[in-house]
């Protein structure tokens, strides 16, 4: 570690960048839609393809970080997301979108792999809970920003599904300018390519602990994400890009503000208030779509962001403090995989029963789903289950 000429937050910024380039879909879907035309199964269909780049990139990773270096990993990772700008822009059809979603997920999945060791590297050991609460909160600030800064641009500007995707390239640009000033992680040969490969007993428990709440936490964040345009104009809410953009970026702004609140709390106490929350989101949920109520919908979203950005700040709080550091970028690859393909079914399975069965059906099917997870989460979320030699905390 050396000492650092920026503000820790500053090495967050990739972290930041990559979270808002797959988001700033959501508020454009419909802009979109309008101009390809599809339908919301098809939408969702475009929203989950993301895991078609994700899924490689959280296997790879940390193979590739250990051969290449981490550096120069998250510099291809910044090209790759770049690329998947350019498919954005000059997208006419379904396929090109389905491109750019495989890419941005190359370069999301990357980076969240390898860009929290990173920060934790520039931190040091004596400031890895500070290094592992700035890494999340640039994770939540991503995902809150990416919807809202599309969402506004797409009222203020012309073309807001050209330009907004030519200044994210101008971001990812910018962080690997950041990236560049960090230094390169050893290298050398790859024993196994499967990032679960090595991974200790410890390891593994820590990944479920982890995933039980995280996995149903993203699944709910995803449920807004993918539908957010489908359920607000359900809901006789505001159309176009902002009125979803607001829903999805203001459902995420509270992620970082409640990992805020709790970050003095233990991880595993995240862990269980981030259960709670879920659940809380999803019985609101089913009122608002049942109802009608675009109030309710949103305190739902608010409740889904708190509980989505707790499960995150714990999740990773329990990685970092519990499993061996060289096994910490395959355990990050083996939750975020976990967490992604879980948080991709429930959405792509509600997207096509909205258009079948319609919105009060699907909300309850896909409310109950995120439910089911929650309680097998739970299962997991016990310090006794963790640490079997320990007491219950």
């Amino acid at each position: 570690m050396r000492d650092h000429q920026y503000p820790l937050g500053i090495y967050a910024l990739p972290l930041v960048t990559a979270f808002m380039l797959p988001n700033l879909v959501t508020p454009l879907m419909e802009l979109l839609r309008n101009e390809i035309g599809f339908s919301s199964g098809v939408l969702t269909v475009i929203f989950v393809f993301y895991l078609g780049g994700l899924a490689p990139a959280f296997l790879l990773a940390p193979s590739l970080g250990k051969l290449w270096g981490r550096k120069k990993t998250q510099l291809i990772a910044c090209g790759v997301g770049i690329a998947s700008c350019a498919f954005y822009i000059v997208g006419a059809n379904v396929g090109m979108l389905l491109i750019a979603r495989i890419l941005t997920g190359l370069c999301s999945g990357l980076i969240l792999v390898l860009g929290p060791s990173a920060v934790q590297a520039v931190a040091g050991k004596d400031r890895a809970k500070e290094a592992t609460f700035v890494a999340t909160l640039g994770i939540a600030v991503g995902l809150a920003g990416g919807p809202l800064f599309a969402g506004f641009l797409a009222e203020l500007l012309p073309w807001p599904t050209k330009i907004v995707f030519v200044l994210m390239a101008v971001l990812l640009a910018l962080s690997a300018l950041v990236i560049l000033t960090e230094e390169e992680s050893p290298t050398g040969p790859v024993k196994s390519w499967l990032p679960f490969k090595g991974l200790d007993t410890r390891a593994g428990r820590t990944i479920k602990a982890g995933l039980g709440a995280f996995g149903p936490g993203m699944t709910a964040a995803a449920i807004i994400l993918a539908l957010a345009p489908t359920l607000v104009a359900g809901l006789g809410g505001t159309a176009g890009p902002l009125g979803a953009g607001l829903m999805a970026g203001g459902m995420y702004v509270m992620s970082p503000i409640a990992q805020t609140v709790v970050r003095r709390f233990t991880s595993m106490t995240h862990i269980r208030m981030s259960l709670v929350l879920i659940i809380l989101a999803m019985v609101v949920f089913i009122g608002a779509v049942n109802t009608h109520n675009l109030v309710l919908l949103v305190f739902s979203a608010v409740l889904m962001g708190a509980g989505q950005g707790i499960s995150n700040l714990g999740s990773f709080g329990l990685i970092h403090q519990h499993v061996n550091p060289a096994q910490i970028p395959g355990s990050t690859a083996v939750l975020s995989l976990g967490v992604y393909a879980s948080a991709s079914i429930v959405p792509l399975a509600g997207g096509f029963l909205i258009d079948s069965e319609g919105l009060e059906k699907s909300g309850f099917y896909m409310a109950m789903g995120v439910i089911v997870m929650v309680l097998v989460g739970s299962v997991f979320a016990r310090q006794k289950y963790l640490n079997p030699a320990e007491k219950e905390a």
